[in-house]
């Protein structure tokens, strides 16, 4: 990002390879750009929920990319970001993100938005797929980015009419940056720079 402004974003999957997929991107970016790591005043990174090795890799990688520099490191949760891209879309005023937390768990994120993105309100809970109906806000915009984990859950919601969001959303890299920077500009200090883990190991 440049001035608020996406000058280039890669959308990418990795399976077991994430260090040298990382690296790889990373490499095509600043080629693209013409940018060398130092010239990066701010290293922007989703917190999860997430991959718990894809989490720690890329946390550690950005953090290390900002050392010799000493540039700024922000972190910005991933079900913050994602509801930031359902809200632009929809223009709503909540927006819930779930994912699966095992053992028939769903962790929920909801996020309102009464003046904008940038003053918002967050509650995180852990619902049974039993209490999935009353513990989410019947006026949201529910999505998640692995829909066919929730199959059940899903079910239930429609039936009660509550907006779904059917096919899988992922959050964006210049979500993410674009929440930094406003963020970090408006004095709001970043989150601790370690995975949010919303389920407990199993």
């Amino acid at each position: 990002m440049n001035k608020d402004m996406v000058i280039v974003e890669h959308s990418f999957t990795s399976n077991s390879d994430h260090e040298l997929t990382l690296f790889q991107k990373t490499d095509d970016i600043l080629k693209k750009t013409g940018l060398e790591l130092e010239n990066i005043d701010m290293f922007a990174m989703g917190l999860g929920p997430g991959s718990y090795t894809g989490l720690r890799i890329s946390l550690a990688a950005a953090i290390a990319f900002a050392m010799p520099d000493n540039s700024i490191c922000y972190g910005v949760s991933s079900a913050l970001a994602l509801a930031y891209q359902v809200f632009l879309k929809h223009k709503t005023s909540s927006v819930t993100v779930l994912g699966d937390a095992r053992r028939r768990k769903v962790w929920a994120h909801n996020f309102k938005f009464p003046n904008g993105i940038k003053n918002y309100f967050e509650e995180r809970s852990l619902l049974t797929s039993d209490d999935i109906v009353s513990g989410i806000d019947p006026l949201s915009v529910v999505v998640s980015s692995e829909p066919e984990r929730l199959t059940e859950q899903y079910n239930a919601l429609r039936g009660v009419d509550i907006c779904v969001i059917e096919q899988p959303l992922f959050p964006l890299a210049g979500d993410i940056g674009r929440i930094a920077a406003f963020s970090h500009k408006l004095n709001i200090p970043s989150p601790p720079l370690q995975p949010i883990y919303a389920h407990p190991a199993i």
